[in-house]
């Protein structure tokens, strides 16, 4: 569910509610806000509004794409992926939670090209949640050195069995997708490898 959360940001960011648990017991409420946060266009004003705007909001999870590691501040336990390309601050994608992540891993050996998955473990509750936070490259990724689309065709099947086979029974997966669904510009093969 994407929605507008603030008037004055001309980003969108996702935000959903969720429940999970165990059959016959009263499932847990999840609050998530997934968001490209585009920092390097940030100005100091936008930042801060930003932050209320995720204050306000009150998620139990986040992930943000194109962001500091350090960007919410203390309360909060960052998970992140690789640097971004044109900094040696940003982060491709960070997860945070309100708990401690129990595993995390950027599988860097596995999904092409690296540096834009991280997976990480947390509780929420009595229940363990296994989170996939991603930034699956855009379709202009390397071109013209490679064709449209070849980087966000190639990272999804690299990370289609990563994900297979370390999904658990409570399984997210959030972060920046870069392509819109349903879609009639994305070629019909990466629409078909993101479902």
């Amino acid at each position: 569910v994407a929605r507008r959360l603030s008037a004055s940001l001309d980003q969108v960011a996702g935000f959903m509610e969720c429940n999970f648990g165990k059959s016959g017991v009263t499932p847990m409420r999840l609050r998530i806000l997934n968001w490209n946060i585009e920092e390097p266009k940030l100005t100091a004003h936008r930042r801060l509004e930003l932050l209320k705007v995720i204050q306000t909001q009150a998620p139990d999870l986040i992930c943000l794409t194109e962001s500091p590691v350090d960007f919410l501040g203390s309360g909060w336990y960052p998970a992140s992926a690789g640097l971004h390309f044109s900094s040696k601050v940003l982060r491709k994608v960070v997860l945070y939670s309100k708990t401690p992540w129990s595993y995390e891993s950027t599988h860097s050996d596995r999904v092409i090209p690296g540096g834009r998955l991280v997976h990480a473990i947390t509780r929420c509750g009595q229940e363990e949640l296994s989170v996939f936070g991603m930034c699956i490259p855009w379709s202009g990724s390397r071109y013209p050195a490679q064709k449209k689309w070849a980087d966000h065709a190639e990272y999804i099947e690299t990370l289609q069995p990563v994900v297979a086979e370390l999904r658990s029974r409570h399984t997210l997966i959030v972060g920046d997708f870069n392509q819109r669904v349903p879609s009639t510009y994305v070629p019909k093969k990466c629409q078909e490898q993101l479902r």
